[in-house]
């Protein structure tokens, strides 16, 4: 996950950067999260799930290599709309993976972890209307805390 993290939770944090409108209810910040972060899901799911077949046919380190950039292109079109502060001199170095089948097989064990909290995430934000709602979704989903 060390390798694939920068590029899925970079954005994520980016997007979802609280508006500096003074004292929020609690209601008013999770609907201002919730858009934000179903933005970046849109995203990045499909995107994950592209790069889980890319994974799972890679075979030598150029391809390896070149699945990340499907991470890292999502990442691009995200932060080149952010405002200063949160643009591409934020953005993570690519990382240049040394290609093996226990590389490969690591990368997709957390990305298989990452596409199912990430679906979990998404059909929370998708169900749950309070923050109330969202907490006992995520624990049923056994990602609360």
């Amino acid at each position: 996950m060390k390798y694939l993290l920068p590029f899925l939770i970079v954005p994520a944090i980016a997007f979802a950067q609280a508006p500096s409108q003074g004292k929020m209810s609690k209601q008013d910040y999770f609907d201002g999260i919730k858009g934000r972060m179903q933005q970046v899901m849109a995203l990045t799911v499909p995107a994950m799930e592209k790069t889980q077949v890319c994974l799972q046919q890679a075979g030598d380190k150029p391809a390896l290599n070149g699945c990340i950039d499907i991470m890292a292109e999502v990442q691009r079109k995200m932060m080149s709309g952010k405002a200063a502060g949160h643009g591409a001199q934020n953005m993570p170095k690519k990382p240049n993976i040394e290609w093996s089948e226990e590389i490969k097989a690591k990368m997709l064990k957390d990305l298989e972890r990452a596409l199912t909290e990430s679906k979990a995430t998404q059909g929370c934000f998708g169900s749950s209307a309070t923050p109330e709602q969202m907490d006992v979704c995520m624990k049923k989903a056994g990602l609360g805390r």
